[in-house]
């Protein structure tokens, strides 16, 4: 799910299996993200890795990553209060398990229409918005 929400950019993402490159690879173009932001102050990454897809609760210690993303960089940052940004990206989690729920509808489906639908549910502004998505 990647989309925008009251200035920020809201991504939940999700990596079946475990591959070192591809979690290195989402830190940076996480990190590299901030460049674009117009807010002065850093944003928040956070990065965790769990079975269920939940984010853990703000003063978890669970969380594999935390980075402080701005138009000057990425640092990783061990002390940081997460409470606002957890309660921020609850409504992305929510609207994560949404998706996953209507693709699982899709998936258990039968027809030769299906992979379409996929694609379409997928792309769904609620969940992908067109910004992100548009050439530039």
């Amino acid at each position: 799910m990647l989309r925008y929400r009251e200035g920020a950019l809201e991504a939940y993402l999700m990596h079946f299996g475990f591959c070192e490159s591809n979690i290195y690879t989402a830190l940076v173009m996480l990190a590299v993200a901030g460049r674009s932001s117009s807010e002065g102050a850093p944003s928040v990454v956070l990065f965790w890795a769990e079975t269920s897809g939940s984010m853990f609760a703000a003063d978890s210690d669970a969380w594999l990553a935390t980075l402080s993303v701005g138009v000057d960089g990425a640092c990783f940052a061990a002390d940081l209060d997460l409470t606002a940004t957890v309660a921020e990206l609850r409504a992305a989690e929510a609207s994560y398990f949404d998706l996953l729920a209507q693709l699982a509808e899709v998936e258990e489906s039968v027809g030769a229409e299906c992979e379409s639908r996929f694609v379409t549910i997928a792309r769904d502004p609620r969940y992908v918005d067109a910004a992100v998505l548009a050439e530039r």
